[in-house]
């Protein structure tokens, strides 16, 4: 219903006013420091780092129009369901009177049971997107790992620089999985201020007049 769609709509609102100001700004300036410290210890590293953004964006975008699909399919049963609660108790005493209980009760559960599914359904394909983002962070800390001591064995860089590098690609890998959670964040805000902006273009349905509010109101009958 129109309540769920607006109130949906407002918290997300709220939610992307705090993403705005402070989470994406951090992960955004971790992300670039990271490379810019890699450009000055060895370009092969900036090169490697770069690769490693790239996957993490392609996964990003493979999963994008699904994950659009399945919040905006879960925002519209829960819709459903809220408006099958709002209705039945704003007609509790009707079904009371026609005995009709019991169906309602069905229908209640019936959604439930579609919300459920559904829900079950987004949460697997999220992990599914984890479980990918865990397998190129695997493969990402062994490539850097070995880059690094290649660079030793050739005696491009001190043992200690080994040590700097991990803890810069975990930084990296830091920011980039706090950006994942906050790109979902974003998803979920675009559907449901997508869903609540058509309620504020509507027109409205209430009746105006076109005469003029008398001046004399006092003595109208």
């Amino acid at each position: 219903n129109k309540v769920q769609r607006i109130q949906s709509g407002t918290d997300t609102l709220k939610q992307m006013q705090v993403l705005l100001s402070g989470e994406l700004l951090g992960q955004t300036t971790g992300i670039i420091g990271v490379l810019v410290a890699f450009s000055f210890i060895k370009p092969a590293f900036l090169i490697f780092s770069l690769i490693y953004i790239t996957i993490f964006i392609l996964i990003q975008v493979s999963f994008y129009r699904r994950m659009v699909e399945m919040n905006n399919e879960n925002n519209i049963l829960k819709e459903k369901a809220g408006g099958t609660y709002y209705e039945g108790l704003g007609n509790i005493l009707t079904i009371k009177t026609l005995g009709v209980k019991d169906d309602f009760k069905k229908n209640v559960v019936s959604m439930e049971a579609l919300t459920r599914d559904h829900s079950i359904k987004r949460v697997t394909m999220m992990n599914n997107k984890w479980k990918s983002f865990q397998i190129v962070n695997a493969l990402s800390l062994g490539g850097v790992l070995f880059l690094a001591g290649q660079s030793f064995v050739a005696g491009a860089i001190s043992i200690g620089s080994i040590f700097i590098i991990y803890n810069y690609f975990q930084k990296l890998n830091g920011s980039i999985s706090k950006s994942t959670d906050s790109i979902e964040k974003m998803i979920n805000a675009k559907v449901s201020i997508a869903r609540m902006m058509p309620i504020f273009w509507e027109d409205s349905l209430a009746g105006q007049g076109h005469l003029e509010f008398p001046k004399k109101w006092e003595n109208i009958n």
